[in-house]
């Protein structure tokens, strides 16, 4: 991995000779670096069209800590079919950060919002209380790895100061043990609880326990923790910038927050505590775009376009 193109022309080694003989129509990579740059190998060598996604790892990691691949990088979506992006702040981000001026529109014209799915059994079990107001005490669940990244260490401070503030909330983290320095900074709150891993179905349960849910990483693709929680009623808290941040309009059903600033955090569970009947309300029809039935006609109708434009070429 630290030789990136010693290891991806090895990929492609392998792509030609488990593939000998085989015509594709069309390749989809998974992501702009890794995967992206073995599609635009097979472009130049069959002339494949490709479609490339765009992942948290390759803003916040390849672009970050590998800048001598920039060049390539600009290759690789020049020459791409469309560009998936699973939120329009990535969108964005990539253009406004790493795209040539005289070339933005031209990468905005191809680029293509689609999120991720959620499973089927936050559907199949779907909470049909509605809480049309807060009880005294607020329940806020997070899940996520307990790691630096996920930052629920500036979310239990931002919690003790609304409750040092005369709030009454209580705060739940599920998720695997990482980084055990943080989970034992975060025991330190008596108002928070810790629990390390649990199925899907105890989690629709929790979930529906709940009152609010709350993750605001540093850096995230798209987090369909989110998109969990709004299936069983939950307003959400998400970052500023990152993944989840305008899937829908602020405001309608949760609100974002700088994750560097415990104050902000603060601002904005105060204000979905504020605002909790009408964010409700909307969580559940908003959770539909999630469904993956939806998001195969999404991609179907995406593979269709791109096979149409290159028969007509």
């Amino acid at each position: 991995r630290v030789f990136f193109f010693l290891k991806a022309f090895k990929v492609f080694r392998a792509y030609k000779k488990i593939y000998f003989g085989t015509r594709f129509d069309l390749l989809f990579a998974h992501s702009l670096f890794a995967n992206g740059f073995i599609a635009y190998l097979a472009y130049k060598r069959y002339k494949i069209p490709y479609i490339i996604m765009v992942q948290n790892t390759d803003i916040n990691v390849f672009y970050k800590w590998k800048p001598y691949l920039s060049g390539i990088a600009k290759k690789i979506i020049f020459n791409s079919s469309a560009i998936v992006f699973a939120s329009a702040s990535y969108r964005d981000l990539l253009i406004s950060q790493h795209i040539p001026e005289g070339k933005r529109d031209f990468v905005r014209s191809k680029s293509i919002i689609i999120p991720y799915g959620i499973e089927d059994v936050f559907f199949e079990n779907k909470n049909e209380k509605v809480k049309k107001t807060l009880k005294d005490k607020v329940h806020v669940i997070c899940v996520g790895l307990i790691c630096k990244n996920k930052n629920q260490i500036n979310l239990a401070k931002a919690i003790d100061g609304l409750n040092r503030d005369g709030n009454d909330i209580d705060f739940k983290i599920i998720g695997k043990i990482e980084n055990e320095k943080i989970k034992s900074n975060l025991l330190k709150y008596k108002f928070l609880s810790l629990i390390s891993y649990m199925d899907k179905k105890e989690l629709v349960k929790e979930y529906q326990k709940a009152d609010i849910f709350a993750l605001t990483s540093h850096t995230e693709t798209f987090g369909l923790v989110y998109a969990e929680a709004l299936s069983q009623g939950l307003p959400i808290i998400y970052s500023h910038g990152q993944g989840f941040d305008r899937q829908f309009d602020e405001g309608f059903v949760g609100t974002s927050a700088n994750s560097r600033s415990v104050q902000s955090i603060k601002d904005a569970i105060r204000k979905v505590i504020n605002n909790f009947s009408d964010m409700e309300k909307n969580t559940k029809i908003a959770s539909r775009r999630f469904e993956w039935s939806s998001i195969a006609l999404q991609y179907k109708k995406l593979y269709n376009t791109v096979l149409s434009k290159e028969l007509e070429l």
